[in-house]
């Protein structure tokens, strides 16, 4: 099993700014090759499956919902945002990465494209607003395209973000892959499964281009995606009102008052008593 972070020993030191992007400690991530230790790594927190087989969500929108509550939006463009099955390139291509046909499709492009040139009509962004705040995710991804253009941020719920070059993970993980099954083809950066954990919760992820995308448009195709919910933030109590705890000086001085008070009572009590018997003489 393979487990990689931003505090990775000398091998990924060097890549770490290229890899990951700007990662802080504060919000330090996990990225897993493997279901099960991510699975692990969430434990105790619900796990929510997509398989993007539900006919009722298929179609081409510019907001697209997920059976599991998720919210796929498109901006700033007319495709794609689909969720399509009968896939066989798809099962044929990538079914030793559990594709069965069934599968969600984006393709983003670069902001504000010359349409003489690029006339088709790509979103510029797709954001995936999740039904809770979520703390990872687990997926297949499939024919993600080449060269440095598919950007990955994370929305955290403090309203910071994070991201991360896609093509950078994809090659990560699969260096360390026992697959012998090439790239599908020369424009792709080939297939990945993948999961990440992160060091702070977040309520959407957004596809976009990096800065400097090799290429005009970039793809992507999910399938089998799973999310886990991120545990609720811990409430510290405002406000609250304590009971005061006296000094220990104040305790020894209300001892102190007591104790000359009885003996103050008793004396006097001595003293009107004499009193009272002078007079009867």
């Amino acid at each position: 099993m393979k487990k990689y972070t931003n505090a990775l020993v000398p091998l990924f030191v060097g890549s770490i700014v290229s890899v990951f992007g700007s990662v802080s400690a504060a919000s330090a991530y996990t990225i897993y090759n493997k279901y099960t230790d991510w699975q692990q790594a969430v434990s105790g927190s619900p796990i929510t499956f997509e398989d993007f087989s539900n006919r009722k969500f298929w179609g081409r929108k510019t907001v697209l919902p997920f059976s599991t509550g998720i919210v796929s939006t498109g901006y700033d463009g007319t495709l794609d945002n689909v969720i399509f099955g009968g896939q066989a390139w798809a099962v044929k291509v990538a079914g030793d990465l559990g594709i069965d046909g069934y599968i969600y499709q984006g393709w983003i492009e670069i902001p504000n494209a010359d349409r003489t040139k690029y006339p088709t009509n790509f979103y510029n962004s797709i954001t995936w607003t999740f039904p809770t705040a979520v703390q990872g995710f687990f997926g297949t991804f499939l024919d993600t395209t080449n060269g440095a253009g598919l950007l990955l941020t994370f929305n955290y719920d403090d309203k910071t973000s994070e991201s991360i070059n896609f093509l950078d993970v994809v090659n990560l993980v699969n260096k360390d892959s026992t697959r012998t099954r090439s790239k599908p083809g020369p424009y792709t950066a080939g297939d990945v499964i993948f999961g990440i954990t992160t060091g702070k919760r977040f309520t959407s992820m957004t596809f976009t281009n990096s800065p400097t995308p090799k290429y005009y448009e970039n793809g992507f195709f999910v399938d089998n995606f799973s999310f886990a919910a991120a545990p609720l933030p811990v409430l510290r109590a405002a406000n609250t009102a304590k009971a005061s705890v006296p000094e220990p000086l104040t305790v020894l001085g209300t001892a102190t008052a007591m104790v000359f008070g009885a003996w103050f009572k008793e004396t006097n009590s001595k003293k009107i008593s004499s009193n009272l018997v002078e007079d009867d003489d």
